[in-house]
């Protein structure tokens, strides 16, 4: 009799149980086609139409064949604009959220006296656009002062694969030197020692705006995974955390041997690197202060918008202070160091080829029989970060 009486109990919870599992998978389905959307309208720079169209194609590829269809609403954020839940918007970042949703209709649950159910997800994915005008003019200096050299170049059996522009002046000292592109420069141009090669030209440019867009916000946004007052690793072999760090001091490192990777560090003092046989294996420094970075056999390759470095020091024109200073001898070196308010210092040397973009107010470089291709992103035109969920 117990069995009996139970048996309606039992078959109701067996058909609940079944439906649940139904809607989780219908839930499960309204989630990934949200994500998918709003991945799709952020990698379209929310630019409508072109985002709004990107949401509505994503939403109706995944609709085909589905036993759930997902209907989905779209909204795009442009730089400034707030997102409830997430933030304010960088000077750079767009972003899109969707609010995708679905009925469920129960099947065996109706016998409880349940019909259906609206399923609702959201998401927001936001993507950082940055326009890179470089070309092959991976050197660029962006000082106007007349009469003063903004790149000054020294050093034997160098070569230059590829264009050097200055707002002012351009110096040139050393003997086999190679440029195989052209020269710009604004008010002075000047140059010393034998056997120079040059492929393309020399002449007067016009004043040109940095050729890269990055400013401080673009680094300084979203959440931390680390955040402390200050950064001091000075044993040897010793290893920094993967992820995004926010110090609110200094930064040292000062152990040989050191390894960090995948990281990006936002410094509000000066960071400074002095060891040999370090691994920064794609690590950005951006920092208020100075950025020295000095280790023979070393490795620096970038995290996060193909930069190395980035200091927003303001040195004075013709110092000897530096906004960013590396050492690169024997060094693995690729990506850009910008200190568009400062003085850059790059010394390599021992035959080595660096991929590293020079843009800064004054630059020096020197060092002997080396290459210096640039970074990959120099021969490109416009390019975007990842895009990526963010809610």
């Amino acid at each position: 009799m117990l069995i009996i009486v139970a048996l309606p109990t039992l078959f109701g919870v067996a058909a609940l149980a079944i439906d649940l599992s139904l809607m989780g998978s219908a839930a499960q389905r309204v989630h990934h086609v949200t994500d998918a959307a709003a991945l799709a309208g952020a990698r379209y720079q929310c630019e409508a139409p072109g985002a709004t169209a990107a949401v509505d194609a994503v939403v109706a590829l995944n609709n085909a064949g589905s036993p759930w269809s997902v209907g989905c609403e779209a909204r795009h954020y442009g730089p400034g604009e707030e997102i409830p839940g997430y933030g304010t918007l960088g000077p750079h970042e767009y972003a899109t959220a969707t609010t995708g949703n679905t009925r469920f209709d129960y099947c065996f649950a109706r016998a409880l006296g349940l019909q259906h159910i609206e399923i609702t997800r959201t998401a927001v994915a936001a993507a950082t656009v940055l326009h890179n005008r470089m070309g092959n003019r991976f050197i660029f200096a962006g000082a106007t002062s007349p009469w003063f050299y903004g790149v000054v170049i020294e050093g034997a059996g160098n070569v230059i694969d590829g264009s050097v522009h200055s707002n002012t002046g351009v110096y040139v000292n050393g003997a086999d030197m190679t440029v195989s592109g052209n020269i710009a420069y604004r008010n002075l141009y000047s140059r010393d020692g034998p056997n120079f090669t040059l492929g393309g030209t020399v002449g007067v440019g016009e004043v040109e705006p940095y050729p890269v867009d990055l400013v401080w916000e673009d680094f300084d946004t979203g959440a931390w995974d680390h955040e402390v007052s200050a950064v001091s690793l000075g044993t040897p072999g010793g290893s920094l955390q993967p992820g995004r760090w926010r110090v609110h001091g200094d930064m040292t490192v000062t152990g040989n041997g050191a390894t960090c990777h995948d990281a990006l560090f936002v410094v509000d003092g000066d960071v400074c690197v002095n060891a040999s046989d370090v691994r920064f294996d794609r690590v950005t420094f951006v920092a208020r202060g100075s950025i020295l970075l000095n280790g023979s056999r070393s490795q620096f390759t970038p995290y996060q918008f193909d930069t190395i470095a980035f200091s927003t020091a303001d040195t004075a024109v013709g110092s000897s202070d530096w906004a960013i200073k590396m050492y690169a001898a024997s060094c693995q070196a690729e990506g850009i160091l910008y200190a568009p308010n400062g003085h850059l210092y790059f010394d390599g040397s021992d035959e080595f080829a660096y991929q590293v973009g020079l843009i800064a107010e004054t630059i020096r470089l020197i060092g002997s029989r080396t290459e210096h291709t640039g970074p990959e992103s120099a021969r490109s035109g416009e390019y975007h970060t990842d895009v990526r969920l963010v809610r």
